[in-house]
């Protein structure tokens, strides 16, 4: 009975050490500094790509932006206070283009992420 219980707690040790070691080291200053600029770049030209798309001021996308870090949809969000501002709803084609313009957004910020841990 002990020795099984040994074995449970030596196995589940090494699992958990496995993973720890399997796990990517934190970001330096330097990649963190780089990541950060990237992801602002990526932000504005999201910002820049919706207010192309939809022909209405950059300061209007940035209005109705959500913050950062909600549980929601912040594609739905950013719709939602797009129509608000805008005080018409958007057609189906428009929140297409804001869709597409996301996707191209979190690739953008996948490949700064990539990028940041080869510098």
């Amino acid at each position: 009975m002990m020795k099984n219980v040994f074995r449970l707690c030596v196995a589940a040790c090494l699992a958990w050490s496995a993973s720890v070691l399997a796990a990517e080291p934190p970001l330096s200053p330097a990649q963190v500094a780089y990541l950060k600029a990237e992801t602002r770049k990526a932000d504005e030209g999201f910002i820049r790509d919706v207010a192309m798309s939809l022909n209405i001021p950059a300061m209007t996308v940035r209005r109705a932006m959500p913050d950062k870090g909600r549980i929601t949809d912040p594609v739905a969000r950013l719709i939602a206070g797009l129509e608000n501002d805008l005080r018409r709803p958007l057609n189906d084609d428009q929140k297409q283009r804001i869709r597409d313009a996301d996707q191209r957004y979190r690739e953008t910020l996948a490949e700064a992420q990539r990028a940041a841990r080869k510098k």
